[in-house]
């Protein structure tokens, strides 16, 4: 995929993503989510008050995400749901987090972002040796956390 036409699915993405939140967080579900996290959310004018850098954040990291991450890979909604679960998922959560929440630290952010990056990935094992899924040989059941490898019965 080309580098302009990753950046513009990024930023579709990120700006899908926050009209979305808008819609959600502002308007459908405003008054739950005000009462729910009233005692640790960011409010002023009697809504959530978020801190826009940090959420900019937030919507950088998922667009890119999809479009780097999940976009060129996934040829199933399944498979797209797992490609890149620890940066986007740890980045999302800890962001949004930053973004909402008082006195959430910056640092703690960084730090589990990095162990989602690292230890997620790691755990779903490695299957850059052999690229984007082909449909003709790999299946999703070929994906999942395995704790003992299933013995390769192809030429059987």
């Amino acid at each position: 995929m080309a580098i302009g036409h990753t950046i513009k699915l990024a930023a579709l993405g990120a700006i899908a993503f926050m009209v979305l939140d808008g819609v959600w967080l502002g308007l459908l579900m405003k008054n739950f989510y005000r009462h729910q996290l009233a005692p640790i959310v960011r409010l002023a004018d009697g809504g959530i008050a978020p801190n826009w850098p940090a959420a900019f954040v937030v919507y950088v990291l998922l667009g890119t995400g999809i479009a780097l991450f999940v976009l060129p890979r996934a040829s199933t909604v399944p498979l797209a749901a797992a490609y890149g679960a620890g940066l986007v998922v740890h980045g999302v959560y800890d962001f949004t987090n930053c973004s909402t929440l008082r006195r959430r630290p910056f640092v703690l952010a960084l730090a589990d972002v990095a162990w989602g990056a690292t230890g997620v990935s790691r755990m779903r094992g490695s299957r850059s040796d052999r690229g984007p899924m082909k449909k003709s040989r790999d299946t999703p059941a070929d994906y999942p956390i395995r704790a003992v490898a299933k013995p390769d019965r192809r030429g059987d």
